[in-house]
């Protein structure tokens, strides 16, 4: 976020400094990033490896996945009753399943992020 305050402006992110912002300007903007990720290299045995997705395209229009944790609150939310609610270690598994892709692609949107910066710093 310190990078994104002093170094990064984008019209699209409407003022915001969240990954859910900058994230989708930076495809936006980034030639580089809308080639790399277009293909499902993401969980691939020649491509980027993941431990919690398999041949993933990153550039690629879903609705209606209201099954799949998006946001840190949400993740802090599913964590906490992870830790204090009764459920069933089916409902438990699913949950920390969940978990786990939100922090797998919250990071990776970081390095996505990184990557296009890099691109431009070397343009």
């Amino acid at each position: 976020m310190v990078m994104v305050k002093r170094y990064y402006y984008d019209p699209q992110t409407h003022g915001s400094n969240s990954i859910k912002a900058v994230l989708p300007a930076i495809l936006n903007s980034s030639v580089y990033l809308q080639e790399k990720y277009s293909r499902p290299i993401y969980g691939t045995e020649d491509g980027i490896e993941s431990l919690n997705f398999k041949d993933w395209q990153w550039l690629e229009v879903i609705n209606g996945e209201d099954d799949e944790l998006n946001n840190g609150g949400a993740a802090l939310t599913a964590y906490g009753r992870m830790q204090f609610s009764e459920m069933t270690e089916h409902e438990r598994e699913e949950l920390s399943n969940a978990l786990l892709r939100y922090c797998e692609l919250d990071t990776m949107a970081m390095v996505m992020i990184f990557e296009a910066w890099r691109e431009m710093i070397n343009e």
